[in-house]
């Protein structure tokens, strides 16, 4: 298998010569400047020095090409930083990348089959038993002790960020790859949130919009008073999508009754772990998006509506709010497309997390609980690759991978970052992302950590994202769990249980806020959701959390 990934992924590449890749003048992983507290980059070790071998070694990592890459390159061959990277380490990787859309079925075999490449870079979290589970099946190792005699990098990022550590650790205390984190810092955290037409807002004279009376104030507003001033009731007063029948995007009105949104369980102020659907707000919640729903404040095909149909609506002024990302790829894309289209007055604005009647905004925090890159039982080379990972947490070796080498993409002054016109106005008409992923590796999750430059300028197009950090970091609490790890036997539980329920509760929900149910009604799902399995689900949930707790 080995042998034949290794040819799929020559038929797939750009082959590209190699470029002469320079970077700060220094052989070890440290920077030349101090780490800035918005971007917390770890200074290094001085243990650690280049090249990692005397003799250059190819190691084989198998990764998902990134839904982004494939626009622009076929391999990871083709990014400027991973050259530089290979130069300064003396290993080279072949990149081995599954069909896209294939890579759920391609790992999975692999895995099954135990044809292995030296390395393999998931979500462990997502795979049946966990890392855990790989490392009992030898797929993987435990690669902690190598971790504490060879990633003096990593181990000092831990250090200055010990809520991350854990997470890469199973609950045997087995450390399972070399990890990607999003780090818990200003600047990283707050992609999503509500937004509403600021215009409208004003032209409407009513208030911003933070609990229940002042959302269904706004929400009747643009009902009824033709915003978008062409003498139809064709506003919308909220639209959303409905994600692989998620209903992700109503779900997020649960926040309004302090309920952790398309949950099945969530932790309170307290620590303890609750069951979503047992809350009596639950009910109050259903009752709510009903009572919106039959009075058209919600869109009447909020559950049929993808993202085109969505964008459409936004773009054709139909929409009066919406729950949105703030970047280049939702928030930031409908404003430059508006400014572009010449329309001066047209304003998203971002607006406060929902306040509860108790005074709560409940946050959302991003965490790569899982993400790392698996050292297999098939590679020969250990240690040398936790050593060159390691690399990848220093200031160098950092920049190197997310941004590639100065002078490109971006350059440095006195340890500031700015991006060069490559990205901003590229020569080619590429987009931000699709000429910085040919440098490094920002825009995607791969080992290492996110750079904090990159996602401030993602959002720096226009005022309304920018402000966005700002006001959706505005909370008083975060009740999402995070990092669990389930026992073989625990997953297939879990699986099980989960998948039965998610259906029926996706299905009564759908009913319920359409006007098809009752949303008293909700009690009897709630006896069926136990007869399936959910009270045996939430025990299984507060074991793992326990285990958590002595990780």
């Amino acid at each position: 298998m080995k042998k034949q990934l290794k040819l799929i992924a020559l038929f797939m590449a750009v082959l590209m010569l190699f470029a002469a890749c320079g970077g700060p003048d220094t052989e070890s992983g440290k920077p030349e400047s101090a780490s800035s507290k918005e971007d917390p980059v770890s200074e290094g070790s001085g243990d650690f020095s280049l090249p990692v071998v005397d003799e250059k070694i190819t190691l084989s990592c198998w990764v998902p090409l990134g839904f982004k890459q494939q626009t622009v390159m076929n391999s990871w061959d083709a990014i400027e930083g991973f050259q530089a990277i290979e130069e300064k380490t003396n290993i080279r990787i072949e990149w081995l990348h599954p069909p896209v859309g294939g890579e759920t079925e391609q790992l999975n075999t692999m895995i099954a089959a135990r044809n292995l490449p030296d390395i393999i870079h998931a979500a462990w979290d997502t795979i049946s038993g966990g890392p855990g589970k790989m490392i009992a099946d030898e797929i993987i190792i435990d690669i902690d002790g190598i971790v504490k005699e060879n990633a003096p990098n990593l181990l000092q990022y831990w250090e200055e960020n010990p809520e991350l550590r854990p997470l890469t650790y199973t609950d045997e205390q087995e450390c399972y790859g070399m990890p990607y984190y999003w780090p818990q810092a200003p600047g990283y955290l707050y992609h999503f949130g509500f937004v509403v037409r600021g215009d409208w807002l004003e032209k409407l004279g009513a208030k911003t919009p933070t609990d229940v009376d002042t959302w269904y104030q706004y929400l009747t507003a643009v009902r009824d008073g033709d915003p978008n001033g062409n003498g139809e009731k064709d506003e919308i007063p909220f639209a959303g999508k409905n994600p692989n029948g998620t209903l992700d995007d109503i779900m997020q009105f649960q926040r309004l009754y302090g309920i952790q949104p398309n949950a099945f369980f969530y932790r309170e102020k307290n620590g303890e772990i609750v069951s979503a659907i047992h809350q009596p707000a639950m009910k109050e919640w259903l009752a709510t998006m009903a009572k919106w729903y039959a009075e058209g404040l919600i869109d009447p095909e909020i559950l049929s509506t993808d993202r085109t149909a969505l964008d459409s609506k936004v773009l054709t002024d139909t929409a009066g709010s919406l729950w949105s990302g703030a970047g280049t790829g939702q928030l930031g894309l409908y404003m430059k497309q508006k400014e572009n289209d010449g329309d001066e007055t047209f304003s998203l604005d971002p607006v406060p997390i929902p306040t509860t009647a108790d005074g709560e905004r409940l946050g959302w925090l991003k965490t790569m609980a899982s993400d790392a890159s698996g050292i297999t039982t098939a590679n020969p080379y250990p240690v040398e690759t936790v050593r060159y990972f390691d690399y990848y947490f220093s200031r160098e070796g950092h920049l190197f991978s997310q941004v590639g080498v100065e002078g490109k993409a971006y350059t440095l002054d006195g340890g500031k970052l700015d991006f060069t016109e490559y990205c901003t106005a590229n020569p080619d008409g590429l987009s931000f992302d699709s000429a910085l992923i040919q440098c490094g590796l920002a825009p995607m999750s791969f080992t290492g950590y996110q750079l904090a430059d990159y996602w401030k300028y993602n959002i720096s197009f226009t005022p309304q994202a920018a402000s966005s950090d700002e006001i959706w970091g505005d909370y008083t609490v975060n009740k999402e769990l995070s990092g669990l790890r389930f026992t073989s036997e625990e997953s297939n539980r879990v699986a099980s249980i989960q998948n039965d329920i998610k259906a029926l509760y996706q299905e009564v929900v759908s009913k319920i806020i359409t006007g098809q149910m009752e949303a008293d009604q909700f009690d009897s799902f709630i006896q069926q959701a136990e007869g399936i399995g959910i009270n045996e689900l939430h025990e299984i949930y507060k074991a793992a959390d326990e285990r958590m707790k002595n990780r």
